[in-house]
């Protein structure tokens, strides 16, 4: 069975973020990058990446008619990075979210030239991709834990057949 467009988007995503850890030279370490299961959450812990995909939109400017026709999608994910310091840490918590979102950037954008075709190994798989606004995460009691960072991911396939890059 062959994957969708979309998944074979957010598994390259995955895999780049699999990337930040000291061995690949990045300040900062993820030490597990999850996507949210039907049955079963995760446990947030320091480093933990979860990889949220939102509810994509229609992209009518980018959807030409043709036999078959091409359907234009602008995926959103929601990079959400848990940063939970030992109590005897005294860095900053805004310098480790910092520290943490700049190697999450350098990641996901590697490779500079084409980072936003998400190309996997068979192919290019997206028009564009574009970053939102970070916000920062809080636990319970109000303290920051962590960042969200959109990500904005345009692509396209046939009408019907969601397999099949256009």
């Amino acid at each position: 069975m062959s994957l969708s467009v979309i998944e074979r988007i957010a598994r390259e995503l995955v895999d780049r973020l699999d990337d930040v850890t000291a061995a690949n030279g990045y300040a900062s370490v993820i030490t597990e990058v999850v996507r949210p299961r039907a049955a079963g959450g995760y446990t947030p812990a320091d480093g933990l990446c979860v990889v949220h995909q939102l509810d994509p939109e229609g992209v009518p400017e980018l959807s030409p008619a043709g036999n078959p026709p091409a359907t234009a999608w602008r995926q959103p994910f929601n990079i959400s990075v848990y940063i939970m310091p030992a109590d005897s840490d005294e860095t900053e918590i805004e310098s480790l979210i910092n520290a943490f979102a700049a190697d999450v950037v350098a990641a996901v954008c590697t490779p500079i030239a084409t980072w936003h075709n998400f190309a996997d190994d068979t192919s290019t798989t997206a028009i564009n991709a574009e970053w939102g606004a970070q916000t920062t995460m809080h636990d319970e009691q109000g303290v920051a834990n962590g960042f969200t960072l959109p990500l904005y991911v345009t692509y396209r396939t046939d009408e019907n057949n969601l397999t099949v890059v256009r």
